[in-house]
């Protein structure tokens, strides 16, 4: 089994690090991908998270309208909430976590960036590090 999606898109929005509690560098993003469905054009947009390295490394070089290649597996986030009648919810959702970005609308810069090669156990195993289970929380 694999669990890795790619995007190829532009940015929507400027790239800003932000810090948890427990000092983790992240970066929420959201990526705008042309679809074709019901055979009309569409715009499609996907939010996509990064930690250390590459949240660093995108908030340096990649800004909003940029057209990027993203890749990395879905990591599964579970909120809960409660209804009108008081009843708990458990609501799962999906995020594409970003293990690899390449900028592909400024063809001089040939710089990738691969996470540290740790963070590839995540797709081996279902032990997600606490300080990236404590921002998917609050995502």
């Amino acid at each position: 089994m694999v669990n890795r999606v790619t995007f190829i898109g532009r940015i929507c929005n400027d790239p800003e690090l932000q810090e948890s509690v427990k000092g983790t560098f992240y970066i929420k993003l959201t990526i705008a991908i042309n679809d074709m469905q019901n055979g009309k054009n569409t715009t499609l947009f996907h939010k996509l998270i990064a930690f250390h390295k590459n949240a660093e490394y995108i908030a340096k070089n990649i800004r909003k309208g940029d057209l990027v290649y993203a890749e990395g597996p879905l990591i599964m986030n579970t909120t809960s909430c409660y209804t009108a009648e008081g009843k708990k919810i458990n609501l799962q959702t999906s995020i594409p976590m970003i293990f690899k970005i390449k900028l592909l609308s400024r063809p001089n810069q040939e710089e990738e960036c691969v996470i540290e090669q740790s963070f590839h156990k995540l797709q081996e195993s279902e032990n997600i590090p606490e300080d990236i289970v404590e921002v998917l929380q609050n995502v």
